[in-house]
């Protein structure tokens, strides 16, 4: 059996963790099923993993990557380094290096990144479902063994990010428990609030990032957006085959974590 349980650390702040009531460790559960939710408020899904090259990954293999994502625009991403000679010209030397292949597929909705150690897939808003992502992701990830030839994998990360518009009647509370401090006793109130917490899960090559963020978007009108960013990562490096049967585990915590957080989750985006 899970329980939600609200505890404190030393300095008071608010952490949330999923507990076996018997063993008091976190309990991945595949036989638990979560609610689909229609207006799930998902704006970005990831999946990145994170290996050791053997081969130089170059910006000489643009064309390769382009005849295997025929549906792709392909674009090279650039990194800017600046240097300053401290003499009486006072030269500054500017150095451009290559960094990432940046694709995006024809209706803009999948962004990819090849990078010399990394490949992430994003699935942007409406977000699918977790089978074509890992659809995806499983492609890039070939080509990025077939270029980089890794031995190991460093890192699997599988990020989601939702965003919700709060309603003018509405505060970050009637979503999540943790949200800003009020100092209302003094007629102010928090406008904007950024938060983060690190879950080691015992018992399990994982941890998770927890980041709440509220802010306000100006443009064309002020509004308040509630981000709610879930980054579940694997912990040590692990073989090559390991990768893909670490992803249901993380998509379970993913899930897991969202609807033991969120209030409501089930009646507010159904």
């Amino acid at each position: 059996m899970t329980v939600v349980r609200t505890v404190f650390d030393e300095l008071g702040y608010h952490r949330m963790a999923v507990f076996d009531k018997e063993s008091q460790m976190f309990k991945i559960d595949h036989q638990k099923s979560f609610p689909a939710l229609r207006n799930a408020p998902i704006v970005e899904a990831v999946i990145q993993i994170f290996g050791t090259p053997t081969k130089r990954v170059h910006d000489g293999m643009k064309d390769q990557i382009v005849r295997r994502f025929p549906n792709y625009q392909v674009a090279q991403t650039q990194r800017l380094s600046a240097e300053f000679e401290m003499s009486a010209s006072a030269t500054v030397d500017v150095q451009q290096s290559w960094e990432a292949f940046r694709l995006v597929s024809a209706d803009g909705k999948y962004v990819a990144q090849l990078g010399p150690d990394s490949v992430a897939v994003s699935r942007l808003a409406p977000y699918e479902n977790w089978s074509n992502l890992l659809i995806e992701a499983e492609r890039f990830w070939s080509v990025f063994f077939e270029l980089a030839a890794p031995n190991a994998i460093e890192r699997i990360g599988v990020r989601y990010i939702s965003q919700v518009e709060l309603r003018d009647d509405e505060s970050a509370n009637d979503y999540i428990d943790d949200a800003p401090v009020s100092l209302s006793v003094l007629g102010m109130e928090a406008e904007t609030f950024f938060h983060k917490d690190t879950f080691p899960i015992v018992g399990h090559p994982f941890k998770v990032d927890l980041g709440r963020v509220v802010r306000v978007q100006e443009p064309p009108l002020p509004r308040r957006i509630l981000i709610v960013d879930i980054d579940v990562m694997t912990t040590g490096q692990m073989p090559l085959d390991h990768w893909k049967s670490r992803l249901p585990d993380m998509r379970f915590i993913k899930n897991e974590v969202f609807f033991a957080f969120m209030k409501n989750a089930t009646t507010k985006f159904c």
